[in-house]
């Protein structure tokens, strides 16, 4: 792991409470889904030589277009669900009745397992165990309602979160600035007393900002920082924030 470096060092802690995106923040969605769909590329594709690696060639393109439609309200949730693994399995140059079961299967299956995996980014529990002490903790995701809640019971991390903001109940989808209003009236509190955790770049720290919300950029892999986004500060482990939040 590369080592941890702060973006700043700030003097003082005006915030009440953490807004902590979910996916690829606390839960590690790619090492999750990864097995899951590993699991469902031998299941469904294996008799028919299609490897993993093959399989993700195609859905992964697939999968962050109909997400960014979906994001931009061009499609529905139900869409996204009916179409990913569909048009993967089309892509792949297969029929859907060459299949033993039909493609739509899958997602039901992917949602299934994906959402009862436990797996976490290193020190997670260990670092909320210790700004629970310190801070109100909150969960704010674009993700599906049923899905996130039983990734947090899966995970194990229910327990740290007093409230839980999510785009399908609210009705907007992070960086638009109704689902951080949304969230700063149920906390009944002003954006300076909020700091959003989060790793996107765009939907965490650029939709907290324009709603005058301090924000942490998890980046554990580096990633370049975008000119017109300048984060309040950027961590690349997650260990690093009691020191950074003073705990």
């Amino acid at each position: 792991m590369k080592q941890c470096q702060s973006l700043l060092t700030p003097q003082a802690m005006p915030y009440q409470h953490l807004i902590f995106d979910l996916d690829h923040t606390l839960w590690d969605f790619d090492r999750n889904a990864n097995r899951v769909l590993e699991q469902l590329t031998h299941e469904f594709l294996g008799p028919f030589g299609i490897s993993f690696d093959q399989f993700m060639a195609h859905y992964t393109p697939l999968n962050a277009a109909l997400w960014n439609d979906y994001h931009h309200h061009r499609v529905t949730k139900q869409q996204l669900r009916e179409r990913r693994f569909p048009e993967t399995v089309k892509a792949l140059g297969l029929r859907e009745e060459q299949l033993h079961q039909p493609s739509v299967q899958m997602e039901q299956l992917f949602i299934e397992r994906c959402s009862d995996m436990d797996g976490v980014f290193p020190h997670c529990h260990k670092v909320l165990d210790t700004l629970a002490k310190h801070y109100q903790l909150h969960i704010m995701t674009n993700g599906f309602a049923e899905a996130q809640h039983r990734k947090l019971r899966a995970a194990e991390l229910e327990q740290y979160f007093e409230q839980v903001f999510i785009s399908e109940h609210i009705g907007a989808n992070k960086p638009s600035p109704l689902i951080f209003e949304h969230a700063l009236k149920a906390l009944n509190c002003p954006p300076e007393q909020c700091i959003m955790i989060g790793d996107n770049l765009h939907a965490d720290v650029g939709g907290a900002q324009a709603s005058g919300i301090d924000q942490i950029w998890f980046n554990p892999t580096g990633l370049e920082r975008d000119k017109d986004i300048q984060p309040t500060y950027q961590i690349a482990c997650l260990s690093e924030l009691p020191e950074l939040l003073h705990c």
